[in-house]
C-alpha cells in the first residue's frame, strides 16, 4: 500500500503539469472582464504625488480647491492609491495574435461608470489590427474620488506591462465622458507613460483666471511645459452629443496654445463610444499604426486634404452630398477636409458608386508624396 502511493506521488510529480508553472508559460490572450489589479505603478504611496505636477494635483485635492460638486473628497489622495491586493479588477482585452514574441502597444479607456467599459467586436478587431493590448478599470465611476480614477489605470497599465511585452512608445489613454476628462488629466499628470490622450464625447476645460478647468492645481505653464507640449491631444465627438457646443468652444481654446490638438469630427455621432473607424483615425494620428507592415489590410493611404483643385462633391446613397477634398482612407471609410476646413468621416459602403470608383482611381495612381494635412 506504501509502495502505491509512493509510486502514485512520483506519476504526479513526473506527469501531472505544475499549475504555476503552467500558467507562467501560458500565453493569455481574448478577453478577460475582472483581471486582478496585482501590480501598483508605485511601490510607495507617496510616489505617486512626488513629481513637481502631480503634488501640485494632490494639493489641490488635499485642500479642496477644486470646482464644486466634484467628487474627490470621500477619501484622502493617500486612501485612493493605497488599495489592497485583489481589491480592484480590470477589463483586458489581449488579442489572439499576440505570442509574446513581439511587443503591443496598450490603449487604457477609462469608463465614466462602474464597470469597465468591454471592447466591442469592432474595437477588439481594431486591437488586434494595431496590435494593442485593451485595458479599462472598474470601479471608476463619476462619483468616485479623482485620484482613485487615475490610479486605477495606471496600475492596470503596470500589470499589464508586468506579463506582457510591450512598446512603450505605442501606449495611448483614452475614456468616454467623464472618463474622458480624466484620461487628459492622466496624460497631464503622468506624460511620461504615453503618447497621446483620447476624449470620447466630452471636452476638456483648460485653467484660466477664473477656474482650474479640468486640471485642479495646474496653470497653464504647468500645462505648456514639457514633456506635456510634445504629446497629442485629441477629442472625438459629434453633432448629436448634447457636449457638441462645448467641444467646439474648447477644442478653440486648445488650438490657441499651439499643442499637438485635434478635434475628430464624426457626423450623427452622439454622447457615447466613438466607432472603431473614428477611434482608428485618432490613435493613427498619434502614431499608433507605425509598426503596421505596408502590406496589411486596411493600411492608410495619404495624401494632401487643403488644395483647393481637390475640392469635389462626394455624395451619399442617401441623397446627402458634401463639398470636401479627400485626406485619407482604410478598407472601411474615408476622411474628408471641408472648405471650411472641418473633418468628415464617411463610410465607403455609403457612398455613391461614382465616389467609390473615385476611390478605385486614387488607390491604382497610388499615394501623393504631398505632406499629409493635420
Amino acid at each position: 500500500m506504501k509502495s502505491a502511493a509512493v509510486a502514485f506521488l512520483l506519476f504526479a510529480v513526473l506527469i501531472l503539469p505544475d499549475p504555476c508553472l503552467s500558467q507562467s508559460n501560458v500565453v493569455k490572450t481574448g478577453l478577460m472582464d475582472n483581471y486582478s489589479i496585482d501590480t501598483k505603478l508605485f511601490s510607495k504611496k507617496e510616489d505617486y504625488f512626488k513629481a513637481t505636477v502631480p503634488n501640485k494635483f494632490y494639493k489641490a485635492c488635499k485642500n479642496n480647491e477644486v470646482p464644486s460638486g466634484w467628487e474627490t473628497e470621500k477619501e484622502t489622495p493617500e486612501k485612493s492609491v493605497g488599495y489592497g491586493p485583489g481589491e480592484h479588477t480590470t477589463v483586458v482585452f489581449v488579442p489572439a495574435n499576440y505570442d509574446g514574441n513581439s511587443a503591443f502597444g496598450i490603449y487604457l479607456h477609462v469608463s465614466p461608470s462602474k464597470q469597465g467599459i468591454s471592447p466591442s467586436q469592432e474595437w477588439q478587431a481594431l486591437m488586434e489590427k494595431l496590435k494593442l493590448i485593451y485595458i479599462s478599470a472598474n470601479g471608476t465611476e463619476n462619483d468616485s474620488p479623482m485620484w482613485r480614477r487615475v490610479v486605477l489605470g495606471m496600475d492596470s497599465m503596470a500589470m499589464v506591462k508586468k506579463h506582457y511585452k510591450i512598446d512603450n512608445m505605442r501606449v495611448y489613454v483614452g475614456g468616454l465622458s467623464g472618463g474622458g476628462h480624466i484620461c487628459m488629466l492622466t496624460q497631464m499628470l503622468y506624460p511620461e507613460y504615453f503618447q497621446g490622450a483620447i476624449s470620447h464625447a466630452a471636452q476638456s476645460y483648460l485653467p484660466s483666471e477664473r477656474n482650474c478647468g479640468h486640471f485642479p492645481g495646474l496653470t497653464m505653464t504647468d500645462i505648456l511645459k514639457e514633456p506635456r507640449k510634445s504629446k497629442k491631444w485629441a477629442v472625438i465627438g459629434g453633432d448629436k452629443d448634447f457636449n457638441y457646443q462645448a467641444i467646439l468652444t474648447t477644442t478653440e481654446e486648445w488650438k490657441k496654445t499651439k499643442m499637438k490638438y485635434k478635434y475628430f469630427f464624426v457626423q450623427g455621432m452622439g454622447h457615447g463610444n466613438a466607432s472603431a473607424a473614428a477611434l482608428e483615425e485618432a490613435l493613427i494620428w498619434m502614431g499608433a499604426g507605425k509598426t503596421i507592415p505596408a502590406e496589411t489590410g486596411g493600411k492608410i493611404t495619404t495624401t494632401t486634404a487643403a488644395e483647393p483643385e481637390d475640392i469635389r462633391t462626394w455624395t451619399l446613397k442617401n441623397g446627402k452630398s458634401v463639398e470636401a477634398s479627400f485626406v485619407r482612407n482604410t478598407e472601411y471609410y474615408v476622411i474628408l477636409q471641408t472648405v471650411s476646413n472641418k473633418t468628415v468621416q464617411l463610410i465607403v459602403q455609403n457612398l455613391s458608386d461614382e465616389d467609390k470608383a473615385y476611390l478605385k482611381g486614387l488607390k491604382k495612381s497610388g499615394p501623393s508624396s504631398k505632406k499629409e494635412a493635420n
